[in-house]
């Protein structure tokens, strides 16, 4: 990250460009609009509630009520927990000064720039921007892995050359780590029928 001069971004503006304050709203809809955020969410407490019925149901002295009924409340705990830290980080960053939330983006033929009104701005050629997805919403850029979510309102009057912009993208998947879970829940399930075959 290189700095620039405090509240102000440099001139003049590439040739796709997108204000914004970051909001609540915008970091909850960024958060749920990710591909694969879900399944993330999922990943962890599913494997576990698996191997934790399975290590149950192998003990003769508990019944299946017991095994399942606290596998459930285990489960929905570590949901509820996870949805919860999500909340605070998601309050904490909306409360920042407007200045730290306050950020441009800027795309031309070579590179995508990120500004910060605070002083902070990184430069990341096009070629790593992997992923783009529009809907009604706004727009997702994934660049290296990291998520950049640019609200409708900022692309007011602009939507056409942001949609020709995404459009011109190679079609990529995004990467959702479908595959890990998958295998990660199938060894859950493997590690349970071996717990309660033991």
């Amino acid at each position: 990250m290189s700095a620039v001069s405090p509240g102000h971004y440099r001139a003049p503006p590439l040739a796709l460009s997108a204000e914004r304050v970051v909001e609540e709203g915008d970091l909850q809809m960024e958060a749920r609009a990710v591909p694969g955020s879900t399944v993330g969410l999922l990943r962890w407490p599913v494997a576990f509630f698996f191997v934790w019925v399975g290590i149950a149901l192998a003990d003769g002295q508990v019944g299946p009520a017991f095994a399942f009924g606290s596998a459930a409340v285990i489960f929905v705990g570590w949901i509820v927990m996870a949805l919860g830290s999500r909340g605070t980080r998601i309050r904490s960053a909306a409360k920042l000064p407007q200045q730290q939330r306050a950020s441009r983006i800027s795309i031309d033929a070579e590179r995508l720039r990120h500004e910060v009104a605070s002083g902070h701005a990184g430069e990341y050629p096009l070629s790593e921007l992997t992923h783009a997805r529009m809907w009604d919403a706004g727009v997702l850029l994934n660049v290296r892995g990291q998520v950049f979510f640019v609200p409708r309102r900022a692309i007011q009057g602009a939507e056409e050359s942001w949609r020709s912009f995404v459009a011109s993208l190679p079609a990529r998947r995004w990467p959702t780590r479908l595959g890990f879970t998958i295998a990660l829940w199938v060894f859950a399930l493997l590690v349970a029928a071996y717990g309660f075959a033991k």
